[in-house]
């Protein structure tokens, strides 16, 4: 979904370019700016927002593979509780504990 909209938002933008080119053309107001700038703009915006947007959904919805991974990892390192926080995968986040040793 979100990569059909990148590329409707980008091939739209070249579309409007090539096929439209006195549309873009058109100064702002009085000054010197032309309707593309602000255009490319929003391009530019819309494309670093949404890698936002994925970004935070992958780090608030950990996949169930790298679940998987990561805990057999924890298993290998003799590791019983390994658990990432839904906030962040951060090194800094990861709550482990050693198995005690019943001294």
């Amino acid at each position: 979904s979100l990569t059909a909209l990148m590329v409707v938002v980008y091939y739209g933008y070249i579309a409007l370019i090539a096929f439209n080119k006195p549309f873009l053309a058109q100064p702002i107001g009085a000054g010197v700016i032309s309707l593309g700038i602000p255009i490319g703009l929003g391009v530019i915006i819309f494309t670093i927002e949404s890698v936002k947007a994925l970004i935070s959904h992958l780090i608030a919805e950990p996949s169930r593979k790298f679940n998987i991974f990561f805990t057999r990892v924890c298993s290998a390192l003799g590791i019983s509780v390994c658990k990432l926080t839904p906030k962040a995968f951060s090194p800094y986040n990861l709550r482990l504990s050693k198995p005690s040793t019943g001294s």
